[in-house]
């Protein structure tokens, strides 16, 4: 084994861990799925049963022991910038583009829930591609994460892509005004996909299937791209490719203007929850959102407020917290001497108005 740092091993590095661990008999399932140092350092349990498929317990319980000791001698510089291990009292999404730009909605432990309709949503973007009521935000207490779902929209919830992703049946996403979904994998009798097929959802590409072998292909507007579609304005020369990799096909943006996005969810279907990091941004309709601690916002004044008391959940929020900068309604925030957001003292209650 080399000594460099886990998060950078390859997926040949990661089989000779496993060897090192005495279960040799599952290379074979990390080896087809890709799994490097950085996808290794990210696995649950759930995923030892449902992705990897591992039965016997007492293995799992040795991966995820294992696992926790790689993530101890990680650099001291790795694991201080890990968004696991920062305590997220809350977290910020600024809208650097769209109808709300320069807004910032603050999202605590108790999550909330956007939307267009003012009435069933903490937080509302009022355009005509966000549904009344469009996803929600989750905090999970054991991960440390927040966790953004689409609850049903017509025009989807999407997440940047900003680093290659696997490729999996019904995986959706976007380029430029052509969206895709992959509608068939074809598996060699040993479980290796060798040919992907993708059909466009809305768009330009609509309804139209492109199918990839090993040799992948890039997608962009020049015809010199094996996917062309020169009608999409939106669309870069060489916006994004599919490559074959590792026995798993992937998706990843080639440096292209309006970038490549993931869409999580097909038109009015709920999606399931997906964790959300530091500089990630998810676009609902036209606003694009960039997520961000507190500390690192400069625009405190843009900060939106939400549509209800996080406590008593009626009541405006019309009341701010001192030093930590929480709202809550002046009933509410009577009856309290430390912020039930972030557990500071509070010093000082000032009324506020929009």
């Amino acid at each position: 084994m080399e000594t460099c740092s886990a998060s950078k091993w390859t997926v040949d590095q990661v089989s000779d861990w496993l060897s090192s661990l005495e279960l040799s008999q599952y290379k074979a399932k990390f080896e087809a799925l890709g799994i490097d140092g950085g996808l290794l350092l990210q696995i649950t349990e759930n995923d030892l049963i449902n992705d990897l498929q591992i039965s016997i317990r007492l293995h799992r319980h040795k991966l995820l022991e294992s696992l926790k000791k790689l993530k101890e001698e990680l650099p001291k510089s790795e694991s201080e910038n890990s968004d696991s291990d920062c305590e997220w009292s809350s977290m910020l999404l600024k809208a650097i583009e769209g109808q709300c730009k320069y807004k910032v909605f603050e999202i605590t432990h108790t999550g909330a829930t956007i939307g267009r309709n003012s009435g069933s949503n903490n937080y509302v973007i009022n355009e005509s591609f966000v549904s009344r009521k469009h996803c929600e935000i989750k905090y999970n207490p054991d991960t440390n994460q927040f966790l953004v779902k689409d609850v049903g929209s017509t025009t989807g919830t999407f997440i940047m892509i900003s680093k290659k992703l696997q490729l999996e049946q019904n995986f959706m996403f976007q380029m430029g005004l052509s969206e895709f979904r992959v509608t068939n994998i074809k598996y060699t009798p040993f479980g290796v996909p060798f040919e992907i097929t993708i059909t466009g959802y809305e768009g330009p590409a609509r309804d139209t299937e492109y199918i990839l072998d090993k040799n992948g292909g890039t997608f962009g507007r020049d015809i010199e791209n094996p996917i062309t579609i020169s009608d999409d304005s939106q669309l870069s020369a060489k916006h994004g490719r599919i490559f074959f990799e590792n026995n798993s096909f992937y998706v990843e943006d080639a440096g292209s203007t309006n970038k490549t996005w993931r869409r999580i969810s097909p038109e009015g279907e709920l999606s399931k929850e997906f964790p959300i990091y530091i500089d990630d941004f998810i676009k609902i309709g036209s606003t694009v959102l960039q997520v961000m601690f507190p500390e690192e916002c400069e625009d405190k004044e843009n900060i939106a407020l939400p549509t209800e008391c996080k406590i008593c959940l009626i009541a405006e929020p019309n009341t701010l917290c001192y030093p930590c900068g929480h709202l809550f309604c002046s009933h509410c925030v009577m009856i309290i001497t430390k912020c039930p957001t972030c557990s500071k003292e509070i010093s000082d209650k000032v009324k506020v108005f929009k």
